[in-house]
This record gives structure tokens, C-alpha cells and sequence, in this order.
């Protein structure tokens, strides 16, 4: 099961997500293409607007965390979109993915 933890308060906002979900194996697997992929946009839109964002990717984990101190308004509709488009996949895939 892939799990995404959210930490955000005032000034943190960070998203983490761990674990190969486990719907196919890899490289076949719907879910985990879903969340890769909302999650590397996502980054890569931040990289775009000059975000000063932590970025740290372990692939032998797999893990993939970014994390913004001191977010603005545009950083935070950002990764709430992120955090919306992974419950939504978590509504379809209820047993591949968690988000606390």
C-alpha cells in the first residue's frame, strides 16, 4: 500500500508519500502511475514558479517528499491540488493508497 502522510500548518507544508501500493507490479501499476505522476506535475510546476521547496526522492524505498517553508497562496492551491487529486485516486483505490 502506498501511503501519503500531509503535514501543514502556517508555515510547513510538506507531502510524503512511501511504499509501492501493490494494485500490479511495477511498471504496471495504474496506481502508483496516478500518484507518481500527480506528484512529479505537481513538482514540477513548483520548480517552474522558482518554489523554494525541499525535494527528496529514494527510490530503493520508494519515498518521494516535498516540503515548502513559508508557503504563499499560489504553493498552497498547488499542493492542495496535489492532496485532491490523490484522494481521489484513494476513493477509487481504496486498498492501494492512504492519505492521513
Amino acid at each position: 500500500m502506498t501511503i501519503c502522510s500531509v503535514l501543514k500548518s502556517d508555515s510547513l507544508y510538506e507531502v510524503c508519500i512511501k511504499g509501492h501500493s501493490g494494485y500490479d507490479t511495477i511498471g504496471k501499476d495504474i496506481v502508483c502511475s496516478a500518484v507518481s505522476s500527480s506528484f512529479i506535475l505537481t513538482v514540477n510546476l513548483l520548480d517552474k514558479l522558482k518554489s523554494n521547496m525541499d525535494l527528496i526522492t529514494d527510490e530503493s524505498i520508494p519515498m518521494m517528499k516535498v516540503t515548502i517553508n513559508n508557503y504563499n497562496d499560489i504553493e498552497e492551491t498547488i499542493l492542495d491540488n496535489l492532496i485532491d487529486c490523490l484522494k481521489d485516486v484513494s476513493r477509487q483505490y481504496p486498498k492501494y493508497l492512504k492519505i492521513k
